[in-house]
């Protein structure tokens, strides 16, 4: 038979501090707090949560034990780090009687360059009298069951919102870079037709001197002008100044009346 949790309480999973382990001083602060909310993100999504059992039988591998409750949540205490949990009748008994009245966490470690470990992931908890970190476990309040769950809901829906937006700001972002690789590209296009625009000049032999003319009148440097802005949909001022830069004036001398 499944078990059923449905009696929720929150609980102080760690003060900030120092705590002593096995391994060395663990460094509990708000950078823990915020890898482990990170951390257990997922398991909230799918609605697993972290287990809590009664001490750490999920150390051994061959261990059957099932777990007496599930955390939800992890959040900041101001002080320290608080979860909320939800408890079979009989573990919430136990708890609430004071027969299993601490907690200890079981959790993944970084190792700090000054040899402490900081907490970073919250693999389960274990509920026990012999608690490693003072003030574990100690209950904060019991919350109806109707609003853990309304709770549960909202925050699963505010992920799915915020990764929604983040994609579609991606998506975005993706537009837009094609969008501007494509007015470069036209605008590749466009210059490259500017350029062929006026015939090239003759040798006296018939041959080409030169495929880009440099110099050209006012009026066909205009004419280039209009059809760029045109073409490109961008100010008449702005097509000019582009044309401006690729030729240079050439003013055709008139003969004057005698």
């Amino acid at each position: 038979m499944k078990a059923k949790f449905d009696r929720p309480l929150v609980q102080v999973l760690s003060p900030y501090g120092e705590w002593p382990h096995r391994l060395g001083m663990q460094l509990v602060d708000e950078k823990s707090l915020e890898s482990m909310k990170s951390a257990a993100r997922f398991s909230a999504l799918v609605g697993c949560g972290i287990p809590v059992y009664v001490g750490h039988p999920d150390e051994s591998p061959r261990s059957k034990a099932r777990p007496v409750g599930k955390i939800s949540r992890i959040f900041s205490l101001g002080d320290g780090i608080g979860v909320e949990a939800k408890y079979t009748e009989e573990a919430f008994r136990k708890i609430s009687s004071g027969k299993l009245k601490s907690m200890s966490p079981r959790w993944r470690m970084q190792k700090l360059p000054d040899g402490r470990f900081r907490p970073i992931k919250l693999i389960s908890a274990g509920l026990t009298n012999n608690p490693n970190i003072p003030e574990s476990g100690r209950v904060v309040g019991a919350l109806p069951a109707g609003l853990s769950s309304a709770r549960a809901r909202a925050e699963k829906a505010e992920e799915i919102s915020r990764r929604a937006k983040s994609a579609a700001e991606r998506a975005q972002k993706c537009s837009e870079s094609a969008r501007r690789l494509g007015e470069l590209s036209r605008a590749a296009t466009v210059e490259a037709r500017m350029r062929l625009a006026k015939p090239p000049a003759k040798t006296g032999g018939g041959e080409s001197l030169n495929p880009a003319p440099k110099k050209i009148s006012p009026r066909e440097m205009a004419d280039l002008a209009a059809r760029r802005s045109e073409e490109l949909g961008e100010p008449y001022s702005k097509s000019f100044a582009a044309i401006r830069r690729q030729f240079a004036f050439h003013n055709p001398q008139t003969k004057g009346i005698k």
